[in-house]
């Protein structure tokens, strides 16, 4: 009697991964410790500062209640469209609520390039978009020293600071309010700007940063600004920049100004204040605009007096004629028209022509109306047609007609061109590059003496890139070029432009002088231990792998068209150095040229045999698939692993192999595990096409379709994982070969000398435990069909295989493993049967690695 062992699928595994990066936060605790809360979010914000004051870097660490940093997060700044700059975070965990970010910024003006550093601490569960500004940042040394040295929690931390704030400050309007919320933002411009003025930001950076950090380590010591900063400095740039509205109260009372209004309208004084850039100065209590307000004489007033209602008046003061008009108690300069006479400087018959410039105006001794006189235009129908014309004649000459056409000439430091026949004074610019007109629009020029320009409407003045066509749009930001000694960055807010660069803002390379363009895309090299590559247009950091493959090329001299056209005809290459092999893994571009890392780890299969790794390099792909050495042809599947969009290695994995005899073979690889069978051919044949059936065959398979009918028949089949048959009785069953050669089934005999040396027919435990059969993707089966009488199909059909196992029963019986899938792939049924051993055809061989353990 057969025995027939069932062995059914006890479960399935079932593994989901999600990788939900949506917008917003979760909260979760952290694993071993369920009091800390992490948060998942990618962290905003934006700045409240001055617009001197540019923020280049940010820093953002995850601190505990303690304020001590537990992790540090990734971020980075953008400028807007509209010209802002904000801030924002990688979507990273965050273990903490509390975080301190840590910006710095440079002066927009400044050549100095001085960093100043502010820190704010921010609780992100109340405050995830917080508005980083200057008083906030005053806080930090402050708000640091109470939670660590005081047990302050952080929130009443703040609240005691701020109050301290106010105090250090002298500020009227004493809110307790965040004024790291967007709904402060009138109260924060208010207390903004109080903290500008009294830390002179309108000054250089270096004044504003040490009058900065002077209050900044003052918060909290009950004195007030006026204890620690010079009053006299502030009011100098409080005047300066504010004379008349907010801050007069300051420098008023530095400068010893008394009361200014209509019962002192016109007092003047002069001020003795040794540390202001005023000192000595003569004030005057004047009337503008409904208001009434301290200003400073002028030049013509501080020495010919003031312009009064009373006074009618005329002086000559740095060769100009002043008058005073009374109405409106104002000094005005006389027109040349009137004030050369004035002068006494003569205009007469011998003087014709003479030219003579008055408040940067020229003016010609001309003859009109039957009279000599000083004139900054003439009639059109004069023979110099205005005062240019009598200058540049007597020292150029005419401009007319014949001489028209390009005649251009500089004199006293003023540009002069000859066009239609009149002398007519241009800018610089248009002396050198020409009219701009409609007919020029678009058009770009250059020349030394003034720069780049493109004509839209008038000379524009642009940048080097713009000017050579370099690209600055969209995908393009960062791309850098110099010309010169000056580097270019190409930046997206507001619009797209060049801009003369920082050296922050270049990327090493570019610091070094190497450049990411279009025909080294791809390059990579290695600089002071960090590894970059070229990804047009910009470099980025380059991992590991391709630093690895870069030095291996140069190293070999590989070859760089070999991948020009993918893997076809080119080879697989050993590197002794690396230990690894190298061939073509991924796209070609004129820098990385395809190369990388190639990885068999089974090259010395007991198939192939290759004895070392140099035995299996130097092949040649036919194909895509094909890969000729030594005499084998192999065919190989593979995956890869990409980092950064880039190929870090491809893993091959042997298929099928045809030997230098010819002898074709399907391979499977993995898990340390080889596992060899003849190839199979894509067909499918019927049991009545096979002509050598063996002897014991007949009786095999009647008892064995009798098997199949029992185990299925209704109402109680022995495979209920099966759909049952009711109608046996009026059908039979029809059997097909699927993916068949004639190398697929063999008998015993013919089974014994089919395993190469290195490999075995497993054994009955061996396949009990491992179906090594049913890994194949082309999987060989008996097909078996249920067929109706009237020649229809039956509703039954299932996969049958039977696998000689190297375990004997007797001398003419042999253990063979059986087992079942059902249409849909899934094994239902599996066990250890009898086989004759010269059964054929029904049974197919597998071999497997030695010292493989089940």
């Amino acid at each position: 009697m057969i025995r027939y062992f069932l062995i059914l699928c006890l479960g399935i595994f079932l593994i989901s991964c999600s990788d939900d990066n949506s917008a917003g936060s979760s909260i979760h605790y952290v694993e071993g410790n369920e009091n800390v809360e992490s948060r998942t979010l990618a962290l905003q914000g934006k700045f409240s500062l001055n617009n001197k004051l540019i923020p280049v870097k940010i820093d953002i660490d995850v601190v505990d209640e303690n304020l001590d940093s537990i992790a540090t997060i990734k971020a980075s700044l953008k400028k807007e469209r509209n010209g802002t700059i904000t801030f924002s975070s990688d979507y990273d965990d965050f273990a903490s609520s509390i975080v301190r970010i840590k910006y710095t910024c440079a002066y927009n003006d400044s050549s100095s390039k001085l960093k100043m550093d502010f820190v704010e601490y921010i609780n992100i569960d109340k405050n995830p978009r917080p508005t980083l500004n200057l008083p906030m940042a005053l806080a930090s040394e402050r708000i640091k020293e109470l939670v660590q040295e005081d047990g302050f929690y952080l929130a009443r931390a703040k609240e005691k600071v701020l109050r301290e704030i106010f105090e250090l400050l002298d500020y009227n309007n004493k809110q307790i309010i965040d004024f790291e919320q967007d709904s402060s933002s009138k109260h924060l411009a208010k207390l903004n700007q109080h903290v500008n003025m009294i830390s002179t930001v309108e000054k250089s950076d270096s004044a504003f940063y040490k009058n900065y950090k002077s209050l900044r380590s003052a918060v909290g010591s009950e004195k007030t600004w006026q204890d620690i900063l010079s009053e006299t400095e502030i009011a100098d740039m409080a005047f300066a920049h504010d004379p008349d509205i907010i801050y007069a109260d300051y420098w008023t009372k530095a400068f010893g100004l008394g009361s200014c209004d209509s019962t002192h309208f016109q007092d003047t004084t002069i001020i003795s204040n040794k540390e202001s850039v005023y000192n000595k100065k003569k004030f005057l209590c004047d009337y503008k605009n409904k208001t009434y307000y301290w200003r400073t004489f002028n030049d013509v007033e501080a020495v010919n007096g003031l312009c009064t209602y009373d006074r009618k008046d005329t002086v000559i003061q740095d060769s100009l004629v002043w008058t005073c008009d009374s109405a409106k108690t104002k000094w005005n300069v006389m027109s040349g028209e009137q004030a050369l006479p004035y002068q006494n400087i003569s205009c007469d018959k011998i003087l014709e022509g003479t030219y003579i410039n008055y408040n940067s105006k020229n003016f010609a001794c001309v003859y009109e109306n039957n009279k000599f006189i000083w004139k900054n235009s003439v009639s059109e129908n004069y023979k110099w047609r205005n005062s240019l014309d009598v200058y540049l004649k007597n020292k150029v000459g005419l401009c007319d007609e014949d001489n028209s056409l390009g005649r251009s000439t500089i004199m006293d430091n003023k540009y002069y061109q000859c066009r239609d026949g009149i002398w007519t004074e241009v800018d610089k610019i248009s002396y050198y590059l020409g009219y701009c007109n409609k007919s020029r629009t678009n058009n770009k020029a250059m020349h030394d003496s003034v720069g780049y320009f493109i004509c839209n409407d008038k000379w524009t003045e642009i940048p080097i890139p713009q000017y050579y066509g370099d690209i600055c749009t969209k995908g393009f930001v960062h791309y850098a070029k110099k010309y010169g000694d000056t580097y270019y960055i190409c930046k997206d807010q507001p619009n797209y432009y060049w801009s003369v660069a920082l050296k922050e803002e270049l990327s090493i390379p570019i610091q070094n002088d190497y450049f990411c363009e279009e025909e080294n895309n791809g390059e990579v090299f290695e600089l002071d231990g960090v590894g970059y590559k070229c990804v047009y247009p910009i470099w980025q950091y380059a991992q590991d792998f391709e630093v690895k493959v870069s030095k291996a090329m140069e190293r070999n001299k590989y070859s760089k068209d070999m991948c020009k056209n993918g893997p076809a005809n080119s080879s697989i290459f050993w590197d002794k150095i690396d230990s690894t092999f190298y061939g073509c893994v991924d796209s070609y571009t004129e820098a990385n040229y395809g190369w990388g890392k190639v990885i068999w780890n089974n090259y010395n299969n007991p198939l192939t045999k290759f004895k070392s790794p140099e035995d299996f390099a130097g092949g040649t792909y036919d194909s895509l698939k094909n890969y000729k050495v030594n005499g084998w042809t192999l065919t190989f599947s593979y995956g890869s692993s990409s980092l950064s969009g880039s190929i870090e290695y491809i893993t091959l994995y042997l298929k099928k192999a045809i030997s230098p005899k010819g002898d074709e073979y399907d391979v499977l690889e993995g898990n340390n595990v080889t596992v060899i069978r003849a190839a199979a051919e894509n067909k499918t044949v019927s049991l009545d096409s096979i002509t050598n059936k063996s002897d014991s065959f007949d009786k095999y398979f009647t008892d064995w379709k009798n098997k199949i009918i029992e185990s299925t028949q209704c109402p109680t089949p022995t495979l209920p994982e099966l759909k049952c048959v009711s109608n046996w009785d009026e059908s039979d069953i029809e059997i097909n070969f699927t993916n068949y050669n004639q190398n697929s089934y063999a008998t015993w005999n013919q089974t014994k000398s089919f395993c190469p040396e290195g490999t075995h027919i497993p054994s009955a435990e061996e396949l009990s435990i491992s179906n090594y059969a049913a890994s194949f993707k082309n999987e060989r089966f008996t097909a078996v069909q249920q067929k109706m009488n009237n020649g229809k199909k039956g509703s039954f059909s299932a996969n049958y295989a039977l696998v000689w196992t190297s375990t004997e029963k007797d001398s003419k019986t042999q253990y063979c493993l059986e087992y079942v899938k059902s249409n849909s792939n899934q094994v239902v049924a599996s066990g250890i049967v009898e086989c004759p051993k010269d059964l054929y055809p029904m049974v197919q061989v597998v071999c497997i690695n030695d010292g493989r353990k089940p």
